[in-house]
């Protein structure tokens, strides 16, 4: 059995030639989809961004104008435009002496056509602005 093993070993350490190919061609894959969720993540975080300060836009332009409409014109146009993410629903109300801007922004998966996309929802309260407060 000693023997063996130390036959073993002997081969092992006696064939050295290719040994950084190999390595290579085990680490290159690995490096390869770390990079693709490296990437996948910078374009949910973009996404994130994106909604949040397209809300909160929406939501002050509702909030200081008192008008629905103006404010669903300033989450679009705020919004920008991706291949890889879309706004899918919004809804902006004015309930009280408040506005709530809802979103809902679809996320596709990046090098995985066959999955589904996945979805960030966000939601925004800002007082509504009386006129009397107003300088």
């Amino acid at each position: 059995m000693k023997n063996m093993i130390k036959k073993m070993v002997r081969v092992i350490h006696s064939n050295k030639k290719g040994s950084s190919t190999i390595e290579f061609v085990i680490i290159l894959p690995l490096f390869i989809m770390m990079f693709m969720v490296v990437w996948q993540m910078a374009l949910a975080g973009m996404a994130v961004l994106d909604t949040q300060a397209a809300l909160r836009d929406a939501a002050r332009v509702a909030a200081n104008s008192g008008d629905v409409n103006k404010g669903r014109a300033q989450l679009l146009s705020s919004f920008g435009t991706s291949d890889h993410y879309r706004l899918k629903n919004y809804s902006i109300n004015i309930s009280g002496d408040k506005v709530v801007a809802k979103a809902q922004t679809e996320i596709e998966v990046l090098f995985m056509g066959g999955l589904a996309p996945f979805t960030y929802n966000k939601s925004v309260e800002v007082p509504v602005l009386d006129d009397k407060f107003m300088p």
